[in-house]
C-alpha cells in the first residue's frame, strides 16, 4: 500500500523519545527525533543557522562573562568581564581607542566571581537608559555603577550609600546599649555594654536613635525658653539662639536658622545619627567612626544610652546585594531574603525618613514572607508586581491596597507558586516570564491570572522533556529577525526555544559547533558567545578562548514582485542579481573571519590566530573553495585561496541536521509495527543550495547542486521552488526514516517535505 505524507511545518521541533508512540498527538507526528542547526520559525519554515563570526580574543584566553549593555536594539554593547575588567564590543567589534588599544575598565571581581559553583553566571544588572547596576551573586562586593557618558565613554565605582543605605532591623534587646562620644567629628567613638561589633563591619554605617530626653523638652506654644536650650519638634532637635516665650509657628526646617513667630531656633538633627564604622576594638564593644549624619545630643554620653540602634545591611559582615531590579520608579535591591527599595527616582538612597519622618518617597526594607516558606531570592522581575523567584518559590510583592500608593505602609508579599527557580535571570515575553526552575532541567512560564488576581505557572517542556536533561546555565531571548530563547547548558552546548504563547508556539531544537560554548548574552538582533576551540601549535593542541556573534540566516526577501515585471524571466533575473551581492556576505561557517577588499586577493594571514592548525572551510566569491589547514608562513598564519577575490570567509564548518518523526500513515491505515519503505522524496526550498538526503548518514545524496552553466566567478545562484520526487533508496524496515542534512556553508530554508512510502 502506497501512502504519501507531507510535512508543511518544522515549527513542532524535536519530541522526546518517550512520545514517539503517540502518532496521535499532531505535534508528535509533525516532529522530529532530531534537529540541530536548523531555525525554526512560527512560520513553519527550517533555516539553515548562520555561522559564528569571530570578533577578538579574550584579554588572557580565558573564559569570560559576557553581559549586554543595550539602550535599545540598534544601540548595544557586549560586555565582556575577567579578572578584574570588563571590556566592550559594538557592532560585533571590540571597542579601542584613538591608539588602538581596548577600552577596559577595572572591576573589583577576579575570574572566580563571575560564574558560580554551577557555572551560572554570578553578575546581574539592573539598567535605566545608560545606567546600570551590577550586582555579584555571593554578596561579596558593593553595588557597582557602570555609566554610559555623553561622550561615550565608561565609567564604573562602587556605590558609597552613606547615610542612605539600607539597614537591618532594629536592636530589640534593651540590655544592649550604646551611646556616642559626641555629635559630629571625623573620629568620635561609639561604645557598647556588649560586644557587638565586628572586623566585617569596617565600613559599614550605624544608625542611633536616643531614648533619653531628660532636660530636653517638646516644643510648645507660648512656653519661656533660655539660650541654647534644646527642645524636639517633629522628631528634629532644635536649640534657641536666643531666650523668649515661643511663638505660634511650629519649628520644621532641616538646616539653617527659622523662627517659631518669637524665638529663633537653629537645627541640630532629625531626631537620629549614622555614622560609618572605621575601626573596632579587640573586645568588639567600641568603635571609632566618622559622622555623616548629627548624632542627637540625647545619645551623647554614658548617661543617655540607648538600645535603639541598628547596622548598616551592606557590609562585608553581612553581604552586599545580590540581585536587583527597577520597579516603580524604585531600584529593589534583595539579599537572601530580605530587600530594600530606594526613594522614588532617588536610585542610590535607601533613606528610610525624610528629615525623621516616613513618606510615600522614602525607601524602606523588610524580610519577605509568603506566609508560608521563604526562600532566598535569586532574581527580580517588575510586572504588575515585584516577582521575586527564590529557591522554594515565586513571591509577588505589591501594594497591600491598590487604594493608596507603594511604600513602605502599603507593601506586601505573598507566594504566587510553589516552583523553586534556578539563580537564572529570567525573559520576558508580553506579559509572560519564562524562568528555568531549580533543577535547571526545565523551563517554566509565569503568566498573570485576572481571574485569580496572581501569576501561574507552567512549563514549555512538555514535549521536549528530554532537550535540557544536562542543565540550563544561562539564558538570553533575541526578537529579531526569529524569535529564538537561546539557553547554554552545562555542557557547553546550545539548546533553543521558538515560544509564541499568542500564536500557540511552541518548538525545542538545538545549536551545536565545534567547541564548548562558555557564556552567551544578547547583542542586539543577534546572540554574543564565549566559545572556547581547539587550535593546534606545535602538533599540540591548546584552548582558545574568544568572542563570537550568531549570525541571522540569510533571508533573501526583495521589495519587488512578480507583478512589477512583464515576464516570469525578468523577475527570476531579478531575483538572481539581487541575491548574488547580499549572498557573498552570508556567513555559514563558526569562529568565521569575514575578509574583504577593493581588490583582489589570493591570500589571507591576518585574524587567523584562533585557528591556527584547523582544517577551515572557505567561501570565496560566495563560491565554496577546496578546505585547507591553517599553517604558518613568514610567522603568520595563512590560508592561500584557489582563486583570487574580493571577500571571502574562513572557519569552521557545522551540519544542519533534520530527521522527522516516523511515519505512521495517513490516519486511515496504522502503521505501526509493519514494514515500511519511502519510495521517494520531494522537498519546497526558498533561496537554497546543497542539503543531502538518505535514510542513513552514510547513505546521504545532493538535493542540490550547482549547474555547469553558471559562471564560476559568481556565487552559486540560490533556488526556491519545489524539487521534483526523486527515487529514495530506503529499505523495508519497521523504523524508516529520512535523515536531511546540510553540510555546506551556503544558505538553505526548507519549507515542506513530500514522503511517498509503501507499507507492506
Amino acid at each position: 500500500m502506497v501512502q504519501k505524507r507531507v510535512l508543511r511545518s518544522f515549527n513542532a521541533g524535536e519530541v522526546s523519545p518517550d512520545l514517539y508512540g503517540r502518532d496521535d498527538i499532531p505535534k508528535v507526528n509533525g516532529g522530529m527525533k532530531v534537529c540541530e542547526n536548523m531555525i525554526l520559525t512560527i512560520q513553519g519554515s527550517a533555516y539553515y543557522r548562520g555561522g559564528m563570526k569571530y570578533a577578538h580574543a579574550t584579554k588572557n584566553n580565558t573564559g569570560v562573562l559576557l553581559r549586554d549593555f543595550s539602550y535599545n536594539d540598534n544601540d548595544c554593547y557586549t560586555m565582556e568581564f575577567g579578572n578584574h575588567y570588563v571590556r566592550f564590543y559594538r557592532n560585533q567589534q571590540l571597542m579601542v581607542d584613538g591608539n588602538n588599544n581596548p577600552i577596559e575598565l577595572e572591576t573589583p571581581y577576579a575570574l572566580s566571581d563571575l560564574f558560580d559553583a554551577d557555572g551560572r553566571p554570578a553578575i546581574s544588572k539592573a539598567q535605566s537608559a545608560d545606567l546600570i547596576y551590577l550586582f555579584q551573586s555571593e554578596g561579596k562586593y558593593p553595588v557597582q555603577r557602570l555609566v554610559r557618558n555623553a561622550n561615550g565613554s565608561f565609567s564604573l565605582q562602587a556605590v558609597d550609600y552613606a547615610e542612605d543605605g539600607g539597614f537591618e532591623d532594629i536592636n530589640m534587646d534593651k540590655s544592649k546599649r550604646v551611646h556616642v562620644s559626641a555629635r559630629t567629628g571625623d573620629n568620635i567613638t561609639i561604645t557598647s555594654t556588649h560586644a557587638i561589633f565586628k572586623s566585617g563591619h569596617i565600613g559599614d554605617i550605624f544608625y542611633v536613635e536616643p531614648i533619653n530626653f531628660d532636660g530636653i523638652y517638646t516644643w510648645a506654644e507660648g512656653k519661656s525658653v533660655t539660650a541654647g536650650q534644646r527642645i524636639i519638634s517633629n522628631y528634629k532637635t532644635y536649640t534657641a539662639e536666643a531666650a523668649g516665650t515661643t511663638g505660634y509657628s511650629t519649628p520644621k526646617h532641616q538646616e539653617g536658622t527659622a523662627t517659631d513667630g518669637a524665638v529663633r531656633w537653629v537645627y541640630e538633627d532629625c531626631g537620629y545619627g549614622i555614622a560609618k564604622i572605621l575601626t573596632i576594638s579587640n573586645d568588639g564593644k567600641s568603635c571609632t567612626a566618622k559622622v555623616l549624619l548629627p548624632f542627637p545630643y540625647a545619645c551623647v554620653g554614658d548617661t543617655r544610652k540607648t538600645w535603639k540602634w541598628k547596622f548598616g545591611s551592606w557590609c562585608t559582615e553581612y553581604g552586599y546585594p545580590t540581585t536587583g531590579c527597577f520597579h516603580r520608579e524604585r531600584l529593589c535591591v534583595a539579599r537572601k531574603s530580605r530587600m530594600w527599595f530606594s526613594w522614588n527616582d532617588d536610585f542610590e538612597s535607601f533613606a528610610e525618613k525624610d528629615g525623621g519622618q516616613i513618606t510615600s518617597e522614602c525607601g524602606w526594607g523588610f524580610g519577605v514572607s509568603s506566609g508560608i516558606t521563604v526562600g532566598n531570592i535569586a532574581w527580580m522581575q517588575s510586572g504588575r508586581d515585584l516577582l521575586l523567584g527564590t529557591d522554594v518559590n515565586v513571591v509577588g510583592v505589591g501594594e497591600s491596597s491598590s487604594d493608596a500608593l507603594f511604600y513602605s505602609s502599603n507593601c506586601r508579599s505573598y507566594e504566587q507558586t510553589r516552583e523553586g527557580c534556578a539563580a537564572i535571570q529570567p525573559v520576558r515575553i508580553g506579559s509572560r516570564f519564562v524562568f528555568m526552575d531549580i533543577t535547571g532541567k526545565n523551563m517554566d512560564t509565569l503568566a498573570y491570572d485576572a481571574n485569580t488576581y496572581q501569576y501561574n505557572s507552567d512549563t514549555i517542556q512538555t514535549y521536549a522533556k528530554h532537550i535540557n536533561v544536562e542543565g540550563v546555565i544561562d539564558i538570553v531571548r533575541i526578537r529579531e529577525p526569529f524569535d529564538v530563547i537561546y539557553c547554554l547548558k552545562s555542557n557547553g552546548e546550545l539548546s533553543c526555544s521558538l515560544y509564541s504563547p499568542t500564536q500557540e508556539g511552541l518548538a525545542w531544537y538545538r545549536i551545536k559547533t565545534d567547541g564548548d560554548v562558555i557564556s552567551i548574552s544578547k547583542d542586539g538582533n543577534n546572540l554574543a558567545m564565549c566559545v572556547c576551540r581547539k587550535k593546534i601549535i606545535n602538533n599540540q593542541e591548546v584552548n582558545g578562548f574568544g568572542v563570537e556573534f550568531l549570525q541571522n540566516p540569510f533571508q533573501g526577501f526583495f521589495s519587488k514582485t512578480i507583478a512589477d515585471f512583464d515576464s516570469q524571466k525578468e523577475y527570476q533575473q531579478y531575483c538572481i542579481d539581487s541575491l548574488l551581492e547580499v549572498q557573498k556576505e552570508a556567513c555559514y561557517l563558526d569562529a568565521a573571519i569575514i575578509v574583504s577588499s577593493d581588490t583582489a586577493f589570493s591570500e589571507i594571514s591576518t585574524n587567523l590566530d584562533h585557528l591556527a592548525g584547523r582544517t577551515v572551510s572557505i567561501v570565496s566569491e560566495g563560491g565554496i573553495e577546496p578546505s585547507q589547514t591553517v599553517q604558518k608562513i613568514n610567522n603568520r598564519w595563512t590560508v592561500k585561496l584557489k582563486w583570487p577575490s574580493k571577500i571571502a570567509i574562513v572557519g569552521l564548518p557545522y551540519k544542519g541536521v533534520l530527521i522527522p518523526t516516523s511515519m505512521e500513515g495517513d490516519g486511515e491505515t496504522s502503521a505501526r509495527g509493519r514494514i515500511k519503505r519511502i519510495n521517494a522524496v520531494g522537498f519546497r526550498v526558498c533561496n537554497s543550495m546543497g542539503g543531502q538526503a538518505g535514510d542513513r548518514m552514510e547513505n546521504l545524496k545532493d538535493i542540490l547542486s550547482r549547474s555547469g552553466k553558471d559562471n564560476l566567478n559568481n556565487p552559486i545562484p540560490l533556488f526556491s521552488g519545489d524539487v521534483p520526487l526523486a527515487m529514495f533508496s530506503g529499505d523495508y524496515e519497521e523504523a524508516e526514516q529520512l535523515i536531511f542534512i546540510q553540510p555546506y556553508p551556503l544558505p538553505f530554508m526548507l519549507q515542506a517535505i513530500v514522503f511517498e512510502f509503501e507499507i507492506s
